[in-house]
């Protein structure tokens, strides 16, 4: 009997080897873990980062990477928007 409350992988990753981390990584060759979070809100990945990602995510926040970036380097930028 399959259990519909666990998805493929996490089946996979439960009861296949090769899909099971060592030395706390996750074999390169076989599965990718992305990590990097470029779209939300640190406090809305709060949850689902510490339930399924074990922590691992990172939140990179464009426009504060982009803002920081024109104010150290004095540059002023126009942006236009089309209607």
């Amino acid at each position: 009997m399959l259990n519909k409350g666990i998805s493929l992988l996490g089946r996979l990753m439960d009861t296949v080897e090769l899909y099971q981390r060592k030395n706390n990584k996750f074999n390169p060759l076989v599965l990718t873990k992305l990590v990097a979070n470029f779209r939300s809100h640190p406090a809305i990945l709060k949850v689902p980062n510490e339930l399924f990602y074990e922590s691992d995510l990172v939140v990179i926040n464009l426009i504060s990477t982009f803002l920081s970036a024109v104010y150290f380097t004095n540059h002023f930028i126009s942006l236009k928007v089309k209607r």
